[in-house]
């Protein structure tokens, strides 16, 4: 037990991770359910049964002091715009993309499996080397078959080549570097939740003056306000 800092009692001090436990309910709900359908080859008719299904619901609830003392949880990282800029830039050379697709498959395919399963590769270098088989095939053969289209086309295609090529390189590239910076902004943020967490587990309510205070440090505060006291999550 540990003393309230005002009062100096601790009759009605309680650890807020057990204040958390007590006001939160789990409930488990289990059930089956008959699936029936009319039989025609029988000679007698009617519903016969064709199958039985289990399902289990699960739900939680908590108090308002318990959710108020509950331990806060990661806070998301919102996408920025170089995501939705790179996503949109794929978007567009999609449809080129899945025609080289559709040309190179099968090369790509076959790269793939000669790769990882005969030479032993890793899974990495698979992949880059059979993208790049796919997009080469594919681009020879819509080149050559430009041809048939007449010297106009075939002399664009090298040009709209580079310019798809272009376009996706640059898409993957936001996308890349999108989630890297969310995994540095998450990785900055794990020091600071380890320290919350552990402030937090030494955290007491007293039940006497509505309030949560920390043993260690003697600070306190009313129980809407443990996010400030744990300086969790940061706020920006």
């Amino acid at each position: 037990m540990a003393n309230r800092p005002v009062c100096s009692r601790q009759d009605r001090t309680t650890k807020v991770s057990a204040v958390v436990r007590e006001g939160t309910t789990t409930t488990r709900v289990t059930g089956s359910s008959t699936i029936r359908a009319w039989d025609e080859r029988s000679w007698l008719g009617g519903e016969t049964t064709v199958g039985r299904a289990r399902h289990t619901a699960t739900s939680h609830s908590q108090s308002t002091l318990a959710a108020q003392l509950s331990f806060p949880a990661r806070p998301e990282v919102p996408p920025r715009i170089a995501l939705w800029a790179g996503v949109a830039l794929l978007v567009l050379c999609a449809p080129y993309v899945f025609l080289l697709g559709v040309l190179g498959g099968v090369p790509a395919a076959i790269t793939a499996l000669v790769l990882r399963w005969w030479l032993g590769r890793d899974w990495r270098t698979t992949l880059v080397v059979s993208g790049a088989v796919l997009v080469l095939v594919g681009a020879v053969v819509h080149g050559v078959g430009s041809l048939f289209d007449g010297v106009d086309a075939f002399l664009s295609f090298p040009a709209s080549l580079v310019a798809m090529a272009t376009m996706a390189g640059a898409g993957v590239a936001l996308v890349l570097w999108d989630a890297r910076s969310t995994g540095e902004i998450r990785n900055r943020d794990e020091p600071l939740r380890a320290h919350a967490w552990r402030v937090w587990q030494r955290l007491y309510f007293c039940s006497r003056d509505d309030v949560v205070f920390d043993a260690a440090s003697g600070a306190h505060c009313p129980p809407h306000a443990v996010r400030q006291l744990i300086g969790y999550p940061v706020r920006t």
